[in-house]
């Protein structure tokens, strides 16, 4: 159950009050106030955005990781998704994407192959502080493996400033969390697209099905699922299967479509089954784990492998900690890991998610 703020700034107040007015109801990550088509006379812009006197970029209110976590925040109004606890507030289940102040990912799951495999989630009063987590705040990040294959090492986009919107599109758009068909700033419908860009798909011959170009599009769910108690197992509502017995997985869903999306910034993680095994040409990333499940073999009657990203990593923050060799890995431009808190997102402590797989 959510608190209710007792004293609150002005500026959070006007928006949270705009936000509850809203005949949609509570904002979630894809509902609420974020639904594209508002209409001819739109009351919800007054809720982030002031014409003439912003008090931050794009006209906001404040700052853009403020004025979302006026919502999505702790003890926040307007919505249950409290992205930076890690939890449903609507049903005391934690969020799949894990939280960017404390996630509730069981990072010392025990289970292992041949056994079923898991990797549970935390009770509600079990949440554990995040160590590793996607920035919110604008600051200069490095999109690793961003660009072409390049045989001159080139470890990505440096000074990249990440924030909630570069990935979200907070005015609604159909796609899977509202995520953007390109992340904000890198290579969009609005620009050149280079030539290494085609692996990315978009619908070019209004047929209805993506097939090439540049953006990445991810059917929502119907139901909504936005609370996990299996990190490991959890599902999407459609899944990659083989609709013509070719020993192939062709049918799109977000679910296993979404390693694509992840490398509209990280591109070079791109990998199709097998790249384990086969030099890609590039100076640092030569060999590189699977990552795109549309590539993997699957029988007529049985789902592809999900081995693209969310196998393995959370998209907001992950409480898994690393050992001595695990926080000592370099980063791919040759600098030093950070210890213990350098657990890039995995859902596991040191390389417990190979294991899951591949129990050595």
């Amino acid at each position: 159950m959510r608190k209710l703020w007792l004293i609150i700034p002005g500026l959070v107040v006007a928006a949270t009050l705009a936000f509850l007015a809203m005949p949609t109801g509570t904002a979630n990550a894809d509902g609420g106030p974020h639904i594209k088509g508002w209409g001819a006379t739109p009351d919800g812009c007054a809720a982030c955005h002031r014409a003439h006197r912003g008090s931050a970029e794009v006209l906001l209110v404040e700052d853009q990781e403020l004025l979302c976590g006026s919502c999505h925040g702790n003890d926040a109004l307007g919505s249950a998704l409290n992205v930076m606890a890690g939890t449903n507030e609507a049903d005391s289940g934690a969020l799949r994407a894990g939280g960017f102040e404390t996630a509730r990912i069981d990072t010392d799951d025990p289970s292992l192959r041949p056994a079923p495999v898991t990797v549970l989630a935390l009770p509600l009063l079990g949440a554990q502080a995040t160590q590793s987590k996607h920035s919110t705040d604008h600051t200069g990040q490095t999109a690793w493996a961003y660009g072409p294959i390049d045989p001159v090492a080139n470890p990505g986009l440096a000074g990249f400033p990440l924030a909630c919107g570069k990935c979200h599109d907070p005015h609604g758009n159909g796609n899977y969390r509202i995520l953007r068909t390109i992340p904000a700033d890198t290579v969009s419908t609005r620009s050149a697209v280079p030539a290494w860009w085609v692996k990315l798909w978009s619908d070019t011959d209004a047929d209805g099905i993506v097939d090439s170009g540049e953006d990445v599009f991810l059917d929502d769910e119907n139901p909504k699922q936005y609370s996990t108690a299996d990190y490991w197992n959890f599902t999407y509502t459609d899944q990659w299967t083989d609709t013509n017995a070719d020993g192939e997985a062709d049918t799109e869903t977000s679910g296993r479509r979404v390693g694509q999306w992840c490398t509209t910034c990280h591109t070079r993680y791109l990998a199709p089954s097998g790249a384990y095994a086969v030099d890609s040409g590039d100076a640092i990333f030569k060999y590189r784990h699977a990552t795109d499940p549309s590539t993997r073999h699957v029988s007529a009657g049985s789902v592809a492998s999900p081995k693209s990203c969310l196998q393995c990593h959370v998209a907001h923050g992950s409480n898994a900690t690393s050992g001595p060799y695990t926080g000592a890995v370099e980063q791919p431009d040759g600098t030093a890991g950070t210890g213990v808190a350098d657990s890039r997102l995995l859902k596991m402590n040191n390389r417990g998610v190979c294991q899951k797989c591949h129990n050595k």
